[in-house]
């Protein structure tokens, strides 16, 4: 997905930007988002809040639902994070449509959000990100799909994507020459245990980052930074309720 980026040459454009995997800004793009831009976002927000409320839950979302009111370090099918939060949204607002597909909208939400972010990295400055990113996303199939249902997908989709996020930041600060923000490491480190707390799935973003320290000459140095492997640490901690599980 959006982490497949290598950082490369990490220098400041005009803007201030890192360029990230050798790409210069891009050309030609419009400083704002078309009418037809805007409108095709509105139209997939409304299918989208419509079938958030009105939609009849699925056997997943019904049996995902259920384990909240059983709350256990772990679950044989998936680890325990929508199964807690789906405990606590039904305590604060008891049983309907909108309290059950309410951490879906959050995450959805979240994650237009994240990958504007990381949009404006590779886009020249101007108007319009999050709407942008928020026909991609939304106007995906595939994506629609996972985002739409109260599963384990929606929470995996946006922790990775902030994760992914914190360690893209900390990546290009050190290819660039610097130290890197510690705390984008150990926060990036931590939401990165969220995902796992999530769906396992989130152990290829893992890979990923590894991928990129090992195969990267000015990243390298990092195997040899204490930091990096305290951040693996805050890591497993936060996955330790599966680990004891």
């Amino acid at each position: 997905m959006l982490y497949a980026y290598r950082v490369s040459e990490a220098t400041s454009g005009p803007a201030g930007r890192a360029e990230i995997g050798g790409a210069p800004a891009l050309a030609g793009i419009e400083p704002g988002p078309s009418r037809a831009v805007v409108a095709a976002v509105l139209v997939l927000v409304a299918l989208r809040v419509a079938h958030w409320l009105l939609a009849p839950p699925n056997s997943d979302e019904a049996y995902y639902w259920a384990w909240g009111f059983h709350p256990a370090l772990s679950y044989y099918d998936h680890p325990p994070l929508l199964a807690w939060i789906q405990g606590l949204v039904h305590a604060a607002l008891g049983r309907s449509l909108f309290a059950l597909r309410l951490p879906a909208a959050l995450c959805t939400v979240g994650i237009v959000l994240v990958v504007a972010r990381l949009a404006a990295r590779l886009a020249p400055a101007g108007r319009g990100g999050v709407t942008f990113a928020a026909a991609t996303l939304l106007g995906s199939p595939l994506l629609s799909m996972f985002l739409s249902f109260a599963w384990h997908d929606a929470l995996l989709l946006f922790l990775c994507a902030l994760a992914g996020s914190l360690l893209l930041d900390f990546l290009a600060e050190v290819a660039a020459g610097g130290r890197g923000r510690s705390s984008r490491l150990f926060l990036g480190a931590a939401v990165l245990g969220l995902a796992a707390l999530a769906k396992y799935n989130s152990v290829f973003l893992a890979v990923g980052v590894g991928i990129a320290i090992v195969t990267d000459r000015r990243l390298r140095p990092l195997l040899r930074d204490p930091r990096l492997w305290a951040a693996a640490g805050v890591t497993l901690a936060v996955l330790s309720p599966v680990i004891v599980w």
